[in-house]
C-alpha cells in the first residue's frame, strides 16, 4: 500500500508520542470495552478486530495526560480482496468530567473529534472516504452493571464519506475476569442504496480479563434494516493488550 505524506506521518507522530505518554491507568473498575464503542476514559493500549471473514483491523488509544489522548485507526485489511483498505484515522480526546482510578462508581463523560483520510482510491469507496467526526462517550459505572455509549455526527468531506449521525450503547455487568454486556446502535450512516436510511445492530457480548493487561472479547452482531427485512449476522473477535 502507498501511504501520502499526511497519513503516514500521523502514524508516525502517534508512535513517537507513545513513547512519551503518561501512565495515565484511567480505566474504571467493573467494565470492559465493548465490541463497537470507543472508551470514554483515557489509556494506553493496542487492539485488533476481526469481524467474521471479512475484516481485519487494528488500532491503538494513547494517553498524552490524565485528561487528553488520541486515538489511531490503522488500515484494514479486507479479506474477501485481500487487499488493504485507503483508510486511515485519528482522533483527539478530552475527558469533560471523570476520575483517574479505577473507582467502582463514577461517571466519565468525553468529548472526541476524529478524522479520517483516503490514503490512495479516488474516489474512494462508500465508507473510506475522508471526513470528520464529532462525538460525545460516556460510562456510568457501579458496581451493580455499568451503561456506556456514544453519540455522534459524521461529516462528509468528499466522495466515499458517509454523514449522518449515530447513536451507540451497551449495558453490562462484570463478574470479576467475566463480562457480560448487550450493545445497540441505530444510525443513518448509510451508502446510498437499497437499504433505506436507517440501520440497527444488536450485539450480546462476553469478554474475558485474560490478564490485567489482556482482554478478549467476542459478540454476534445483527445488523436490520427496513429493506431488506433479512437480518445480517457476523461474528466479531477482539484482542486487546493495555500498557498502563
Amino acid at each position: 500500500m502507498r501511504c501520502s505524506p499526511p497519513p503516514c506521518l500521523t502514524i508516525l507522530l502517534a508512535v513517537f508520542v507513545a513513547s512519551f505518554t503518561a501512565h495515565a491507568d484511567c480505566e474504571p473498575a467493573h467494565i470492559a470495552r465493548a465490541l463497537g464503542i470507543e472508551e470514554a476514559w483515557i489509556e494506553n493500549a493496542a487492539s485488533f478486530s476481526l469481524q467474521g471473514r471479512n475484516t481485519l483491523a487494528a488500532g491503538a488509544d494513547l494517553a498524552l495526560d490524565r485528561h487528553v489522548g488520541m486515538e489511531i485507526d490503522l488500515p484494514a485489511w479486507d479479506m474477501a480482496s485481500r487487499a488493504l483498505s485507503p483508510a486511515v484515522g485519528a482522533g483527539v480526546k478530552v475527558v469533560l468530567h471523570g476520575p483517574c482510578q479505577p473507582q467502582t462508581s463514577a461517571t466519565y463523560v468525553t468529548a472526541e473529534l476524529e478524522g479520517q483520510y483516503n490514503t490512495r482510491v479516488r474516489p474512494a469507496p462508500p465508507g473510506q472516504g475522508d471526513m470528520i467526526t464529532g462525538q460525545l462517550e460516556w460510562a456510568v459505572v457501579r458496581p451493580a452493571g455499568f451503561f456506556q455509549g456514544e453519540l455522534g455526527h459524521n461529516v462528509a468531506l468528499g466522495t466515499g464519506g458517509l454523514p449522518g449521525w449515530f447513536l451507540n450503547a451497551s449495558l453490562g455487568r462484570r463478574f470479576g475476569a467475566l463480562t457480560l454486556q448487550w450493545e445497540f446502535e441505530i444510525d443513518n450512516t448509510l451508502p446510498k442504496g437499497p437499504y433505506g436510511t436507517i440501520e440497527g445492530s444488536v450485539w450480546p457480548q462476553l469478554a474475558l480479563q485474560l490478564t490485567p493487561s489482556w482482554l478478549l472479547a467476542l459478540g454476534e452482531e445483527r445488523t436490520f434494516t427496513h429493506v431488506p427485512a433479512t437480518a445480517r449476522y457476523s461474528t466479531w473477535l477482539l484482542l486487546e493488550r493495555e500498557f498502563d
